[in-house]
């Protein structure tokens, strides 16, 4: 039952690390239903694993007889590598034996000073972990692992991927969620329960803050709308459609500027939403540290002293139907 406070290495005598830790999770509805559901694995820097591919596990047998026994065959070994997410900030020595020797010390700025920052890490983690390219040190997120194009590592064929589109019938380009009929929300309704059924043990229904408002006027609509109102016990306030939660992440994570299917030269005004469940063995964020979080008031003989921290991490899809990603959803 790996979580980022559990995996995390604070260094820091000050306190500030501890608090760094708390105020990342305050700020990220996404990292705390990540904590709430053990959506993390303890593995190293460069990790291998094999993925599970879904078979017959049910066969029946006259009396007298065994079984046709299948040769199972390990799944395909992947490999994957952490990305290192974090920053640096350099204090003069100075300020250290200030606070030795109980002079006027700058303490109470630093805390506020690195509050700030962590106010910003946490949605930038987010970014990462949907957005980010894999290329030039970045983590790869959904958004890339799930291209449409490309097979889902160690998934021959599958991508993980469904069009909305396909529900709006016609000779529509995306699925329109920018008002709510009576007909709209049954064909909503035909969607999210098709989708909503191919993940295993779905946990979220993940999208940015202008999906998540659509979703919950559609919710309301159906009268399928339900609040839990102490998330993870962040007090955070979190609507529900159909019993699911709806994980809001912060700007920049998820855009409204996706291509939908305009033959020729797509248009860049849909956005997408994640069903999943995340958790060890199924999907997960690999890492070898959780927050790593070191003090500068650790002892050295430096002029002046670092303080830093940083996630390593990277995702590991293992299991087959442990999320999809639900594209072309025109909501402005």
């Amino acid at each position: 039952m790996a979580s980022l406070a559990s995996l995390s290495t604070i260094n820091s005598p000050s306190g500030r690390g501890a608090n760094a830790l708390t105020t990342i999770l305050f700020k990220s509805m996404f990292l705390q239903y990540m904590e709430q559901n053990s959506g993390y694995e303890l593995d190293a820097t460069n990790f291998r694993y094999r993925t599970y591919v879904p078979g017959s596990s049910l066969k029946v047998r006259p009396v007298g007889t065994g079984f046709s026994a299948t040769t199972l065959t390990p799944g395909s070994e992947q490999l994957g590598s952490l990305a290192f997410m974090g920053d640096s900030v350099e204090i003069d020595i100075t300020y250290k034996r200030d606070a030795e020797k109980k002079l006027n010390t700058i303490d109470q700025w630093l805390q506020g000073e690195l509050r700030e920052r962590m106010l910003a890490y946490g949605p930038g983690l987010e970014i990462q972990m949907f957005n980010g390219s894999g290329a030039s040190n970045n983590m790869k997120g959904l958004k890339n692992i799930l291209n449409g194009t490309d097979d889902v590592p160690g998934f021959t064929g599958h991508k993980g991927v469904v069009n909305a589109k396909t529900y709006q019938g016609g000779s529509a380009v995306s699925f329109d969620m920018t008002t709510v009929t009576t007909a709209q929300a049954a064909k909503f309704k035909e969607m999210m329960n098709l989708v909503i059924g191919e993940v295993d043990n779905p946990t979220a229904i993940v999208c940015n803050r202008a999906a998540a408002g659509r979703i919950t006027t559609f919710a309301d609509a159906l009268k399928v709308a339900t609040t839990n109102s102490d998330y993870a016990g962040f007090g955070t306030r979190v609507k529900e459609y159909d019993g699911i939660p709806i994980i809001v992440l912060n700007d920049g994570a998820i855009l409204n500027d996706e291509p939908d299917d305009t033959s020729g030269s797509a248009l860049t005004n849909t956005t997408s939403i994640y069903v999943m469940g995340v958790g060890e063995g199924v999907l997960s964020q690999v890492t070898n540290s959780g927050l790593y979080y070191q003090d500068y008031d650790s002892p050295t003989n430096n002029q002046k002293d670092q303080e830093w921290w940083e996630y390593a991490g990277q995702w590991k899809v293992a299991t087959k139907n442990s999320v999809r990603r639900l594209r072309n959803l025109k909501i402005v």
